[in-house]
């Protein structure tokens, strides 16, 4: 099994976060989204799903849902205000599931 060297961790306003390179699927679970996304630097079998909440750029889940209309989408909660991340880091909280290469 060839070893594939990971990104470094990173600290957004102090929690871990990751860089994802897409969101490729969306979902719902209950009442939330959950997002299928393809991480940045980890291969394909560790895409993992994640919470809306935890997806720190607006912009990927916008461009998703542009791409994808008939996904299902986030409930409106009335008016929200984005938090300090910039446009295009395409960050989020939640880890990759990655299992340790011996």
């Amino acid at each position: 099994m060839d070893c594939i060297e990971q990104p470094p961790l990173l600290d957004i306003e102090g929690s871990p976060a990751y860089q994802v390179h897409a969101l490729l699927d969306s979902r719902r679970v209950r009442s939330r989204i959950q997002y299928l996304a393809d991480w940045e630097g980890y291969r394909p079998e560790e895409r993992s799903w994640v919470d809306a909440a935890d997806i720190l750029d607006p912009s990927l889940s916008e461009d998703f849902h542009r791409d994808h209309p008939n996904k299902p989408t986030p409930r409106p909660r009335g008016r929200r205000t984005p938090g300090g991340v910039p446009r295009g880091g395409g960050l989020c909280h939640a880890p990759p599931k990655i299992w340790p290469v011996f």
